[in-house]
């Protein structure tokens, strides 16, 4: 609580008095300025002082050296020891992979490459606690890593969605959620595709029903997500308005998307582009019903 009030404003002010007895039998004295004892503590200026069974102390943050036997594996998953401390990231040994699963639909894939998506960023810092993947996946000891590209048992290149722990040599992947590389893709490339496209879809084409000719609006279009509902929405031939907040992004998306022009695009950083779709699409967007999911609206015609 200290940790978070420090942060206000105003927060470099605050102090902490904590008795934190461990002995039940231990007096607590009156925490009263003027004391000899709490006099010597003010002098100190400390942030957190902390009075157990008769002794003034301090909490601290401690680095504490992990003593890790290293070996040479062929069979490994990379986590932070400690959550929160991105410096803590190691390759840790695992167990070797079966050649045989327990689902018939599960096959063991050796992995190439392996993408960060904002989930793994937002675990390894600690900013997410584990419990807030669904399933039992919080018990698990490597959470990192949602989508890989590599090769199945049978040597065909592949690439893969999974529920967590793609940061892996090898992983345990669903052929439901495996798809083949294009030839012309490399397997640097296939690995970035399937978080954002499988949310892309799920959202225009399986939930929001995206039919030919309709109007879409996606936000922040220059974001992972962003560019694959454009490309979806292109491929349907659908009028694509999208928002994003700088120069640099808007040339970039027009260069990868050409067929947008330049009313395609509004600014993310404030609701003007309310007026910019109204304007353009003659009020339509105002009056029909309206699809929200993972950032992205559309319109029937």
């Amino acid at each position: 609580m200290v940790n978070c009030l420090r942060q206000e404003p105003g927060g470099n002010r605050i102090r902490c008095m904590f008795v934190s007895n461990l002995n039940g039998s231990s007096a607590t004295p009156s925490l009263q300025p003027g004391q000899k004892s709490m006099e010597s503590v003010l002098e100190g200026d400390l942030v957190m002082n902390v009075l157990r069974d008769g002794q003034w102390g301090s909490f601290r943050h401690q680095l504490v050296s992990h003593d890790l036997k290293e070996e040479l594996t062929e069979s490994a998953f990379i986590n932070v020891l400690t959550r929160g401390d991105l410096s803590s990231l190691r390759w840790i040994s695992s167990p070797q992979h079966r050649s045989v699963c327990i689902s018939p639909t599960v096959q063991t894939c050796h992995v190439y490459y392996s993408s960060l998506n904002f989930r793994d960023i937002m675990l390894a810092t600690g900013k997410l606690p584990p419990d807030a993947i669904p399933g039992d996946m919080a018990l698990q000891q490597c959470l990192l890593g949602m989508e890989f590209s590599g090769r199945d048992p049978t040597g065909q290149r592949v690439m893969g969605l999974l529920p967590a722990k793609g940061l892996a040599t090898a992983v345990e992947a669903d052929r439901r959620f495996l798809w083949e590389v294009p030839l012309s893709w490399t397997m640097e490339q296939a690995a970035s595709v399937p978080v954002v496209y499988a949310t892309a879809y799920y959202s225009l084409v399986v939930r929001g029903r995206l039919r030919p000719g309709e109007t879409v609006l996606i936000h922040s279009g220059s974001g992972g997500v962003g560019q694959a509902a454009i490309a979806i929405a292109l491929s349907k031939n659908c009028r694509v308005f999208t928002t994003v907040g700088s120069a640099e992004k808007r040339a970039y998306l027009k260069e990868r998307f050409p067929q947008l022009s330049a009313e395609s695009f509004a600014n993310s950083r404030d609701t003007s582009f309310e007026q910019h779709v109204l304007l353009h699409t003659k009020g339509k967007g105002q009056f029909l019903p309206q699809v929200s999911l993972t950032s992205v609206k559309h319109w029937r015609k």
